[in-house]
């Protein structure tokens, strides 16, 4: 897969270089189909291999990330047609789309309205993928490798999801600050996990609570929102532009 990845980029440098725009989308569209045709042999193969018993914790994540689609081609919005053309632009492979019923199952499931930004991005553009920010994009409810047991079990279960996040600053407590805002214990309250930039730092998107919709970084030293604020798709586009 990497190597087909790589030749078909080659390809694309290949035409930016000649300014020739129209092999640029046809090349593009071939990484496009052929991504989408690997990924569906891997399904085929999986659903082949012998059921194991999942531990209940990571279960319904599994179900949310079993109903994965190919994403549609008309895109009805052109913002998010244009992201979507910028990510492929840089090499990033996307994880195929959810279907609305299930974002609506998980949130359902956990009593909230995802983001529109967000929701959008999920319904359009990928469940995730290789980037941005360095270490990818989660699927929906995914957590990261590198995260401690008691991180991945809070961030799998999202038991406080439904309860409002109360911080609207950033809060360095490294620094033996205490903040007026919330405790220690409600940085897990309202928000989920969607990104990993690597060295212990953590994107997160806020899902309830007065900064709502908002992208905030998470590190074992404190959380800090985007300066300026952002929403998820003026957060993918700020990435792109560095």
């Amino acid at each position: 897969m990497a190597q087909i990845r790589s030749d078909i980029m080659g390809k694309i440098a290949e035409a930016e270089k000649a300014n020739n725009p129209h092999k640029i989308e046809e090349y593009i569209i071939e990484l496009q189909k052929t991504l989408q045709d690997l990924t569906t042999a891997y399904q085929e193969h999986l659903k082949n291999l012998p059921t194991q018993d999942t531990p209940s914790s990571h279960r319904g994540r599994m179900d949310d990330q079993a109903k994965e689609e190919p994403c549609v081609e008309d895109i009805p919005d052109a913002r998010l047609k244009e992201i979507k053309i910028n990510l492929k632009q840089e090499g990033i492979v996307l994880n195929p789309c959810l279907s609305e019923r299930a974002i609506a199952s998980f949130e359902e499931k956990h009593s909230i309205s995802l983001p529109p930004a967000y929701r959008n991005y999920l319904l359009y553009i990928g469940n995730g993928g290789d980037g941005p920010p360095d270490h990818g994009i989660a699927r929906l409810g995914e957590v990261a490798d590198d995260m401690s047991s008691a991180q991945k079990n809070n961030w799998i279960s999202l038991k406080n999801i439904r309860n409002d996040f109360p911080f609207t600053r950033d809060w360095i407590w490294e620094d033996d600050e205490v903040s007026d805002e919330g405790t220690m214990d409600q940085i897990n309250f309202g928000n989920l996990y969607i990104g990993n930039e690597g060295c212990g730092m953590y994107w997160h998107l806020v899902v309830s609570g007065p900064d709502r919709g908002t992208i905030w970084q998470f590190t074992g030293e404190g959380i800090i929102p985007t300066s300026p604020k952002m929403d998820f798709l003026e957060w993918i586009e700020s990435r792109l532009n560095d």
